[in-house]
């Protein structure tokens, strides 16, 4: 993201990014032009600024308020989020954690996995919401 602020607007650390996510899941291949169009659609400066904003941001002591039931996943190597950071929040909102071993671009890099998972934290969340009386297994 530094480089991209230091020399405009991005295009080349962009297509380096899609370059090795296209490299670890060839299947992405097919979605190239339309990622590519999502990621200049932002402003990278202000995703910058807003991830910094983010990053300050502590939503524990709001977090350990509610009452209701919730599920966390976890990428347990990720670099943009970290991982205390992800148990902190699920420890104070008293969520159920579904980790994963793998970094925050997961949904990109491994859709199927981060969807099953992310159906597994549903599923728990509205089983004990009592929203559902049997959990379908993928």
């Amino acid at each position: 993201m530094q480089a991209a602020l230091r020399y405009g607007s991005g295009d080349g650390v962009v297509q380096r990014l899609l370059r090795a996510a296209v490299d670890e899941q060839p299947a992405l291949d097919a979605y190239r032009a339309w990622l590519a169009g999502e990621f200049r659609r932002g402003n990278i400066r202000g995703i910058v600024e807003a991830g910094r904003a983010l990053s300050s941001y502590d939503a524990r002591l709001f977090a350990s308020t509610l009452r209701v039931p919730v599920a966390a996943v976890v990428t347990t190597a990720d670099r943009l989020v970290g991982p205390h950071k992800q148990r902190a929040l699920a420890a104070a909102l008293g969520a159920v954690m579904f980790e994963l071993a793998a970094d925050h671009d997961l949904p990109l890099t491994g859709g199927a996995t981060f969807g099953r998972v992310t159906r597994a934290a549903v599923d728990d969340v509205a089983a004990r919401a009592g929203l559902v009386t049997q959990i379908a297994l993928p």
